[in-house]
């Protein structure tokens, strides 16, 4: 990666940082404005970029806990540090390219626009501008999103908050949520401009077949029902990682998440595709709740469970096979501003708590991903039976 670009990225990463924690720039510099969507297919940016050449004194980000939940440790200056600055060519040349490169909604073109199947230099700056641009981190965005797309984002948002609801804040920061949610969205967004959809283990064309609205509806409803009644986990923290769930006869147990084939084939890599995994989390965060909410009717979960592969997850598959890609490693900066690695750690730890409190720790899924384990074609991802800790 460039110099260039990795000075706009830093740079970008305390833009993000400041802006999500409400903190202003430093004397002389100007507040980030224009985050919101007005109408649909317009992104707003910034009209006065932070003004800038060389350094300024900075100030301390400051501001928030270390703790779990926070994800603590934002980058921050302290007062006589320098702040990065960005030029402002280099500011106005990015902000360009991400206006560019954003699909228009209300283009009639629309097969111009797909998602790469694996993460890219360029994507890196899109996703990381258009989680800032757009507010990401908040709960209320994506006006944009087509009329007939709508339903999926209804879906994410009530597994966002039963997630939320059983991982509170003091746990899995709901920044984090959110803007998984959201950039999750995005990517379904930008994949539904593509003609055709190759299945990864067959290789052959999928037809493009529209949801039923029926099937859909009873699923939306279980969630409501499901999302009225959940009742936040009780968790124990050690050094900001939870640790310990409390049951129904309210004991204290050691939480163990299970490993997976898909864990091993990380390797050294610390982030995989950190957008798509974290979707999936809170869908089995939810899938647990409900489950033994509905038990012994519980085929209506199940039935979402097989829906949900089919519509969210495999036209996604490539892109959230490809463990080994290098730019993984700047979700933290597309996702900021808060731990990524804490915050994930600890939504792995509060999954598998959620399986434990419902007394179906057994029935824990693994996630539905085919994997080329050996080397010699696709085989199914499955627990090792080994634990994370």
């Amino acid at each position: 990666m460039s110099a260039m670009k990795l000075e706009f990225l830093l740079v970008l990463h305390f833009v993000l940082m400041y802006s999500v924690s409400g903190i202003s720039y430093p004397k002389g510099g100007n507040k980030f404005k224009g985050r919101a969507v007005t109408k649909p297919g317009k992104m707003p940016l910034t009209s006065t970029p932070p003004p800038l050449i060389g350094t300024k004194k900075g100030r301390s980000a400051g501001g928030r806990k270390d703790n779990g939940g926070e994800g603590g440790d934002p980058a921050s200056t302290s007062e006589g540090d320098s702040m990065p600055m960005v030029d402002e060519s280099v500011y106005e040349s990015m902000k360009k390219h991400i206006c560019m490169s954003i699909p228009s909604v209300t283009s009639t073109d629309r097969k111009n626009y797909t998602l790469s199947m694996e993460l890219t230099e360029n994507e890196v700056f899109e996703l990381a501008m258009t989680n800032m641009v757009h507010d990401m981190t908040s709960d209320s965005v994506l006006s944009f999103l087509p009329e007939d797309m709508r339903w999926m984002k209804q879906v994410l948002d009530l597994l966002s908050s039963i997630t939320k609801m059983t991982c509170t804040d003091t746990v899995v920061p709901v920044e984090f949520l959110n803007v998984a949610k959201n950039l999750f969205m995005y990517y379904v967004f930008k994949n539904s401009f593509q003609e055709s959809m190759i299945d990864p283990i067959t290789g052959e064309e999928v037809k493009d077949e529209k949801p039923k609205q029926e099937v859909w509806d009873s699923i939306v409803d279980m969630l409501h029902n499901c999302n009225e009644q959940v009742k936040s986990l009780s968790f124990t923290m050690e050094c900001s990682v939870a640790s310990y769930v409390m049951t129904k006869d309210g004991s204290m147990a050691f939480i163990e998440p299970s490993e997976e084939t898909y864990d091993t084939q990380q390797g050294d890599s610390i982030f995989g595709e950190e957008v798509i995994d974290t979707v999936w989390l809170m869908f089995s965060t939810a899938y647990a709740r409900c489950y033994a909410m509905n038990y012994p009717l519980e085929s209506v979960v199940l039935n979402f469970l097989e829906n949900f592969k089919k519509e969210f997850l495999e036209p996604l598959y490539p892109r959230w096979q490809l463990l080994s890609n290098s730019y993984n490693e700047f979700f933290p900066l597309i996702m900021g501003p808060f731990n990524l690695m804490r915050a994930k750690r600890n939504l792995r730890v509060c999954t598998a708590g959620a399986y434990m409190f419902e007394e179906i720790g057994d029935r824990q899924l693994v996630r539905p991903l085919p994997l080329d384990p050996v080397g010699t074609g696709p085989g199914q991802n499955l627990k090792t039976g080994r634990s994370l800790n």
